[in-house]
């Protein structure tokens, strides 16, 4: 999938995100834009740039944040969410820490059977012959 660059689109980390309550937990906002792609094709003078497809994610919690007391005295631990994204085209891969409610993770990761790590499913990654090839090459499936 393309998207027609904008000239308010951002090229790098998208400024929210939404949550799913499903296994993936959350989703950009917006399309992200393979940094790479767009600055070559911003030198071509094309318009048009590649959006960026969700691989996997995890979630944690961020070891160098303290724990923090609420006023009841229960601890609040600070969760964060890896999503990770690669180009269909160049294969450019990227992970952006998403900080997310304890909560929300612990529900979360319920949902994907008490594991934290989440990876799209085969199905998912059908939709792009390109992807789907390169990886029956190296042995995937």
């Amino acid at each position: 999938m393309t998207q027609q660059l904008k000239e308010s689109t951002p090229l790098t980390q998208p400024a929210s995100w939404i949550e799913t309550h499903d296994r993936m937990g959350l989703k950009p906002a917006e399309p992200v834009l393979c940094p790479i792609c767009s600055i070559r094709n911003l030198a071509k003078g094309k318009s048009t740039f590649p959006s960026m497809q969700l691989r996997r994610s995890r979630i944690h919690t961020v070891p160098d944040v303290r724990e923090e007391r609420l006023k009841d005295g229960t601890i609040v631990r600070p969760y964060a969410m890896d999503m990770a994204f690669k180009c269909p085209v160049c294969d450019f891969y990227c992970v952006f820490g998403v900080p997310m409610d304890m909560e929300y993770a612990q529900k979360i990761q319920q949902l994907r059977g008490g594991t934290p790590e989440y990876v799209l499913p085969k199905d998912d990654w059908d939709e792009d012959e390109r992807i789907k090839s390169k990886l029956e090459k190296v042995g995937y499936w």
